[in-house]
């Protein structure tokens, strides 16, 4: 029954049982490379959405501003109070200038926020990059491994094209074994026969 196994490649210190040994490894490792690359997408995803939200916020904020700088926002607040310092008005005209002035004011905050959301948005960006340079990494660790496998395959393949032209050994193996086991049933049918006979005798011999 050995012999049979090895022939039949069942065996894993058969040449052809190590074979598919090492290529079922290679395929373990692909596929943990490709459950690592799915990881690393989730990663990058998230990331996206960050800087989606982040860039939504900013446009929304830049929406309602006239500046958005906060140099900008300084400098027109100086002129506006200059204006009312030194131009004559009507007081609704004062009114709104007072008005546009605070506006300016609270606007300062906004700005503020805005250049913090902006360094947010440069570290989510090189973050990205970061996550993309492992993203392209891992395809061609992937695409070597998927070589490998290309190339074990192709060993296991001829191993098991040649052992199809030796399925004759298989079947001479196995009637030499079905004629063995014939030989040895028929040796304990004989040894039980022998046995039979040799009470029989003794039982009469013992009542003679």
């Amino acid at each position: 029954q050995k012999k049979i196994d090895e022939a039949m490649g069942k065996q894993k210190n058969t040449p052809i049982g190590r074979e598919r040994d090492a290529l079922n490894k290679l395929k373990n490792r692909n596929g943990l490379m490709i459950e690592q690359k799915r990881q690393i997408r989730a990663r990058l995803e998230i990331v996206k959405h960050k800087a989606d939200q982040l860039i939504g916020q900013q446009k929304n904020a830049r929406s309602s501003m006239k500046f958005t700088n906060l140099a900008d926002i300084e400098k027109e607040i100086n002129k506006l109070q200059r204006r009312q310092e030194t131009c004559s008005m009507t007081l609704s005209e004062e009114k709104k200038l007072i008005k546009d002035i605070e506006a300016l004011q609270a606007s300062k905050r906004t700005a503020e926020e805005l250049k913090t959301k902006q360094g947010d948005l440069d570290t989510i960006k090189d973050d990205r990059k970061a996550i993309q340079a492992d993203l392209t990494a891992k395809d061609k660790e992937i695409d070597s491994i998927q070589k490998e496998i290309d190339a074990q395959s192709k060993i296991l393949k001829d191993l098991v094209d040649k052992q199809s032209s030796q399925r004759g050994t298989v079947e001479d193996l196995v009637k030499q074994r079905d004629a063995i086991k014939g030989k040895i049933d028929d040796k304990f049918k004989e040894k039980n026969n022998l046995r039979i006979e040799f009470r029989d005798k003794t039982n009469d011999w013992f009542h003679n």
